[in-house]
């Protein structure tokens, strides 16, 4: 198979989840021409899904959920290995679940940061290496 041939597949499945998004939305008309109206949001907001769904950082349901609820204010697995050294292996296995429900996050999104727990206190994270500086200095 060509490269041209594996991409056009890969669109077609794309576009048959994107058929199958828009029957589950089950839009009536006037919801549907209110989408419509406002298709460039739209657009970007499935183009910005898709590239963050593109990503694979290896991570969890409850960290991507966490990633998405908090963004910049999620400083996950990813962030604290380029920020303050890898994790060791254990350190990694007791960090996949993020024990904060949807609406938990919802609730303290504007206020409050979520950091991956590697065992580094607070104070070792120096804020010429931190990665919300206007967060830090708060």
């Amino acid at each position: 198979m060509t490269d041209s041939t594996l991409a056009s597949s890969r669109n077609r499945g794309i576009r048959r989840l994107l058929e199958r998004a828009l029957q589950e939305a089950a839009l009536d008309e006037g919801a549907a021409t209110r989408v419509q109206t406002r298709g460039g949001e739209l657009v970007e907001g499935v183009v910005r899904l898709m590239r963050e769904l593109a990503v694979d950082r290896g991570e969890t349901s409850s960290q991507r959920l966490a990633r998405r609820v908090l963004g910049e204010r999620f400083l996950g697995i990813p962030e604290v290995a380029q920020n303050f050294g890898d994790p060791s292996d254990a350190d990694v296995l007791a960090l996949q679940d993020v024990p904060f429900t949807e609406e938990v996050l919802c609730s303290v999104a504007k206020t409050h940061a979520l950091v991956a727990d590697i065992g580094l206190p607070l104070c070792d994270m120096h804020r010429d290496r931190f990665v919300w500086k206007h967060w830090y200095d708060e």
